[in-house]
């Protein structure tokens, strides 16, 4: 009966230290979660996979949060600079800029925009180098980004935010802000520039 009553209290041990290292595990993972994703950013840009990218960007919080900077920041340029506020097309340009520039976010900050983009980058990387020089630039910003996240800040703000601060060869800060979504995954919802 001992050796029986032994046997259900190593069971029971065995059992419960199990599930402490299940559970061990499962927190180091939900801690180094968004870590991961900004590591899968990063070697999609490298790679030219946009897929890798694209699974971890909330695309029309992206939108919706570029358009909101670009219209703050058109607006303080209006009214910030003497030039453009005595200028009486000013208000004609501006009716021209926010709905081109606002069509060309709805364009390219989409699964379907990013997927073009990288693939026309690598397309002009395997022909030849000065085929399209916007095609060349767009290549050459995918890496620049994978460098700047590689130095880069990174943090936790709060239980479900993570804020990547990538510093510009300027000197200038770029935020990415990503939320959490279900227990471990990570989506990019903004992308706070430095002002101009």
């Amino acid at each position: 009966m001992a050796s029986r009553k032994s046997l259900v209290v190593a069971g029971i041990s065995f059992a419960v230290a199990g599930l402490s290292l299940a559970s061990v595990g499962l927190l180091g993972y939900w801690l180094a979660s968004p870590y991961l994703a900004i590591h899968e950013l990063k070697s999609g840009a490298q790679q030219g996979d946009p897929d890798k990218i694209i699974k971890h960007v909330d695309f029309p919080a992206v939108r919706d949060d570029l358009k909101a900077q670009l219209i703050t920041t058109i607006t303080k340029k209006l009214q910030g600079d003497p030039q453009v506020a005595e200028n009486p097309f000013a208000g004609v340009a501006a009716a021209f800029v926010l709905p081109m520039a606002n069509l060309m976010i709805d364009t390219y900050v989409t699964q379907s925009g990013v997927k073009g983009l990288m693939g026309a980058a690598s397309k002009q990387q395997d022909e030849s180098p000065a085929a399209n020089p916007i095609e060349s630039a767009i290549r050459q910003q995918s890496l620049e980004l994978s460098d700047r996240l590689s130095s880069s800040s990174m943090n936790f703000d709060g239980l479900n935010k993570f804020v990547l601060v990538a510093t510009t060869p300027e000197g200038k800060d770029i935020k990415l802000m990503f939320n959490r979504h279900g227990f471990a995954d990570w989506k990019l919802v903004s992308i706070a520039l430095p002002p101009p």
